[in-house]
């Protein structure tokens, strides 16, 4: 840890000191010290004030200038005009950074979102080989004016396992989806069995069982009766719900 905080604090100084360097205009420095140099000789001069024998001392006057020039111009760069440079880059390095994660990030959600569309395209299609005697019926057990019961059942060809397994796989998909899964009440995103969540989806999103499909038995003394739904052409139904489903994946 302390030898983290060590490379990045010689990584931050190295920056300041590039950035306290970059375009230093050393033609100023050596104009203002000229100047001064060339004041401060003619003010020893004027008032006798030059060092007699003393060739280093003068020769310290005459450097003195530059390097005291030097030493602030480069002060100043470090403590004022660096750091603030230096923090409106790193400020610019993050926001970039920043729109590119984001930029990946939609384009990993666009990716996502084209191929849940693909797999409900892909299973509309499966859907729309089956046969078209399908359907699926909806057993609704009532006692006391509540529902106690439910239960689904295939119909219309001896060999219900190809439709099943689709409906399945449709199941799965809808919690997959963060699309889709908001659409989903409590009764279909509980249902353990995939096949039933997939009709319940489409029947309580669609209002896919008509109106003749309803029967009724009589009630008996407790409240007691059933219920029973119908989707006809369940293939069929699938298929064109798949098809929207992958239109709102988009």
């Amino acid at each position: 840890m302390i030898m983290a905080d060590r490379t990045t604090g010689t990584k931050y100084y190295k920056r300041l000191s590039a950035v306290a360097l970059d375009q230093f205009k050393w033609g100023w420095d050596l104009l203002i010290a000229t100047v001064m140099a060339l004041a401060t000789w003619r003010a020893q001069v004027h008032y006798d004030l030059l060092p007699q024998n003393k060739r280093l001392l003068i020769l310290a006057t005459i450097i003195a200038p530059y390097g005291i020039v030097f030493v602030l111009h480069l002060a100043w760069r470090y403590i004022i005009v660096a750091p603030q440079k230096l923090h409106q880059q790193l400020e610019m390095e993050l926001r970039s950074t920043e729109d590119l994660l984001r930029q990946k990030d939609n384009a990993l959600h666009n990716a996502a979102r084209q191929s849940r569309s693909s797999d409900w395209t892909e299973l509309a299609a499966k859907f729309e080989k089956l046969s078209r005697n399908f359907s699926a019926n909806l057993q609704i057990d009532h006692e006391h004016g509540a529902i106690t019961h439910y239960l689904w059942t295939f119909s219309g060809s001896p060999d219900t396992r190809p439709l099943k397994t689709l409906c399945r796989y449709a199941g799965n998909l809808l919690l997959k989806s963060p699309t889709l899964t908001p659409m989903l009440n409590e009764l279909t995103r509980g249902q353990t069995d995939e096949a039933w969540r997939w009709l319940f989806y489409m029947k309580e999103n669609y209002d896919v069982c008509c109106a003749m499909d309803y029967m009724h038995s009589i009630p008996t003394e407790n409240g007691y009766f059933i219920e029973i739904q119908s989707i006809r052409d369940v293939a069929a139904v699938s298929a064109r719900i798949c098809t929207e489903c992958a239109a709102r994946e988009l």
